[in-house]
């Protein structure tokens, strides 16, 4: 079987690549055919300007000369005939310019008339040509004029009786020129792309987007180097262009012997969407085959080694169904329950058998929801076309009358239905006591407006707590980065409020400051903030830290050293009046003793710092 597939499988692709080559020569064939049309239309062109050359050159070799209104005329003619063609100059040996007319822009002949252009490229290509170029018509790599837009030239030689240089006459062509042989090559729908190109590589004009493209070089694209190195007078190429950076399939033609030459192309995904069709039909035929050879073959297999299959299969099964952690129970499509599995029984604490229906179950376990159950009661799966899965959380009652919070997901299985649950209870439990607990901290740090802070020192970004936002008197969801929350700093802390910053960030060094800031609403505030750094392999990851509402201590403190330094006024108030006082005293009790009295004030209490003065 295996070799039958493979064999098939070869020819197959050998077909689908067949098909992909022959989609590929046709769309080659049909762009040298249009690669060939446009040789010829633009070889037809080309001629015609030759022959207006011609006789523009025929007027410059003419003896006796003609007049120069002859000449003018002549060139007027030649202009209206082709109006593609801005101005026609002509010129003697050495340059300089004998005769110009232009009908598009007469207010440059002034200045052309002026021009010396013994050093253009077309100048000295016909004044040095060999012998095989004496008579014919150069065109130039287009270049920006003097009306700033993109022109090309086309000359030929003005030579005497012997075949000597006498001077050039010189078209300025507008790169429309090409526009109408290229309009009709694209006309083709095989067609999404046409260029003319000089040997340099320089685009003279394409469609679509000419101003896009003209003046852009390709010579060192891929397919212009195989073109240059190609003696055929077609050369194929099939890959990415530098024009436009698509894969394209691509024919270039020569023109002649212009040194010009036209490029045909389509997009490759343009082309191959012709082959896909066909090579998808194939390749799916081909799976059907492959599909149907695989399926007799596992039939034969199956029916040779069902029984073992099946029985390993139930086995794996059941191992998995009743070893799993979590609670499992099927039912038929009637609502009829036909397994639960240990974990199941854990949870509810029924056995088999004591349960029967998902009605008495539903009935039994008093869901909040019955969301589990109770579609499946009322539309069995097989009559449903959409939901085949569902999940939701159910405070269920279980055999021994306590609840558990739940968690069920249903699955259809056929006409089954496979019911999943997973007992939550402590997942909730803990969920509510962490929510108790952050609402703890939430009115401890209220009540001791106490915020909290944390942020990433690369990006900035952070997040802080509800009262840490009530400190800024910002909403509590307000967002919060480095950079916001240091503005709220009064300005002549936010040098040392970004130093503290930078050194926990950069250096591990952490803070504690009493800093004043500006609230959201322009309050002033005393706060206390502390930052601490979270290192991991000796790089700082995080900061975080801490900020509280100090206003009211700060104001406390300040008013009770202003009561301490009023006190102290006052007792240096009264401790001076009561020296004076007791120097008076002892002053009276001196007179007295000096006259013989008894001292009148008992100072004894002074006798250990001023000797028997209190005597």
């Amino acid at each position: 079987m295996a070799i039958l597939i493979v064999t098939a499988g070869i020819l197959v692709a050998a077909s689908i690549r067949q098909d992909f080559e022959e989609v590929l020569a046709t769309e080659y064939r049909a762009l040298e055919r249009q690669a060939l049309q446009a040789e010829s239309q633009v070889g037809g062109v080309l001629r015609g300007l030759n022959v207006g050359l011609r006789g523009l050159v025929a007027d410059q070799e003419a003896a006796p000369r003609l007049p120069a209104q002859a000449i003018s005329q002549h060139q007027l003619a030649f202009l209206k005939e082709f109006p593609e063609v801005r101005t026609v100059t002509a010129t003697d040996e050495t340059g300089h310019v004998t005769a110009a007319e232009s009908i598009q822009t007469p207010q440059d002949l002034d200045a052309i008339r002026k021009f010396n252009i013994a050093e253009r490229d077309y100048f000295r290509f016909h004044r040095d040509a060999r012998a095989v170029d004496l008579e014919r018509v150069h065109i130039s790599r287009p270049f920006i004029g003097v009306s700033k837009r993109w022109i090309v030239v086309a000359s030929r030689a003005i030579r005497g009786k012997n075949g000597e240089f006498r001077g050039v006459v010189v078209t300025t062509i507008i790169p429309t020129f090409f526009e109408p042989v290229l309009r009709e090559i694209l006309a083709n729908d095989v067609v999404d792309a046409a260029a003319i190109h000089n040997r340099q590589g320089d685009v003279l004009y394409r469609l679509p987007d000419p101003e896009k493209h003209i003046g852009k070089n390709v010579s060192k694209g891929a397919a212009f180097q195989r073109y240059l190195q190609s003696d055929s007078h077609v050369t194929r190429y099939l890959g990415t262009v530098v024009t436009d950076n698509l894969k394209r399939v691509l024919v270039f033609g020569k023109v002649g012997d212009s040194g010009l030459d036209v490029g045909i192309s389509a997009q490759y995904d343009r082309v191959v969407a012709k082959w896909y069709p066909v090579a998808a039909a194939k390749a799916v035929l081909y799976g059907l085959f492959v599909v149907l050879a695989l399926a007799f073959s596992k039939e034969l297999r199956r029916r040779q080694d069902a029984r073992m299959a099946l029985s390993r299969s139930e086995a794996r099964f059941r191992l998995l169904f009743e070893e799993s952690p979590v609670g499992f129970l099927t039912s038929d499509g009637e609502g009829n329950i036909v397994l639960m599995n240990r974990a199941f029984m854990a949870i509810f604490g029924y056995e088999p058998g004591e349960i029967k229906t998902m009605s008495e179950w539903r009935q039994t376990i008093q869901a909040e929801q019955q969301g589990a159950v109770r579609d499946e009661e009322v539309e069995p799966p097989r009559h449903k076309a959409a939901e085949t899965t569902r999940q939701f959380e159910e405070v269920v009652t279980c055999k021994d009358g306590a609840t558990k919070t739940v968690l069920m997901r249903r699955l259809h299985l056929g006409d089954d239905m496979l019911l999943a649950v997973v007992d939550i209870s402590e997942r909730k439990q803990a969920e509510e006591l962490l929510k108790d607990r952050e609402e703890l901290l939430n009115t401890m740090s209220s009540m001791t407006h106490t915020g909290g802070w944390v942020f990433d020192p690369v990006s900035g970004q952070g997040h802080w707590t509800r009262e840490s936002a009530r400190i800024h008197d910002l909403p509590d969801d307000a967002p919060i980065d480095v950079a916001k929350g240091m503005d709220y700093y009064c300005e002549e802390y936010r040098d040392t409020i970004r130093a503290a910053v930078n050194d926990v960030a950069e250096k591990a060094e952490p803070y504690d400051l009493e800093l004043e800031i500006v609230s959201a609403t322009g309050r002033r505030k005393w706060v206390r903030t502390i930052g601490e750094p979270i290192v991991e392999q000796g790089k700082v990851i995080k900061v975080q830290g801490a900020i509280q509402d100090i206003t009211r201590s700060k104001a406390a403190e300040t008013e009770l050293k202003a009561r301490n330094e009023e006190l102290e006024r006052f007792n240096r108030a009264v401790i001076g009046r009561e020296l004076d006082i007791i120097e008076l005293k002892k002053t009276i009790n001196t007179l007295s003793m000096e006259l013989g009295r008894e001292p009148p004030y008992p100072l004894a209490f002074l006798a250990g710092k001023d000797g028997d003065i209190g005597k």
